[in-house]
């Protein structure tokens, strides 16, 4: 799903269809889960991850997930010295995160489903006047007991 361009070293350098920015402070098990969903459905993406200042550093914890070898390599992360909160945290990452056709600013306790990508990049194709899509989310089938989070009922269905 890349396309070729050529840099100013004249090099050719792979531009992803999609990036996805991801805020991070700690929370790196639910982190974990988020990667390894993304992993599992071998994406055409680049990810940036931000962490905004986590009490333990993000680089010390990420070598610790298991992820493969490939999907490392579509990760980059930056490093905040203090919070910065998480509009800034998407901010920076969007302006880090290169040239790409789409950009997805998710939460890192999100959990993807197989299809996901597909289908929010299908509205923008159906219709070139759409400029931003929404995810429906729906709370995971096992809870903790929460009556805020209600399991497999919607959370938030979009925009």
């Amino acid at each position: 799903m890349g396309k070729k361009r050529k840099s100013n070293h004249n090099s050719i350098r792979t531009v992803v269809s999609t990036s996805i920015v991801i805020p991070v402070f700690g929370a790196f098990d639910k982190l974990y889960q988020c990667l390894h969903s993304l992993q599992n459905q071998n994406l055409d993406t680049k990810i940036v991850l931000v962490d905004d200042a986590s009490p333990t550093p993000l680089l010390n914890e990420i070598d610790k997930f298991g992820l493969n070898r490939e999907f490392r390599q579509s990760l980059s992360v930056i490093v905040h010295k203090e919070n910065k909160g998480f509009p800034y945290s998407c901010n920076h990452g969007a302006m880090r995160s290169g040239r790409s056709t789409y950009i997805v600013f998710m939460n890192s306790d999100i959990v993807t489903t197989p299809g996901w990508l597909e289908a929010m990049k299908g509205v923008f194709e159906k219709d070139p006047k759409v400029g931003v899509v929404g995810a429906k989310l729906i709370f995971p089938p096992v809870q903790l007991n929460d009556p805020e989070r209600p399991a497999g009922k919607i959370q938030h269905a979009g925009i």
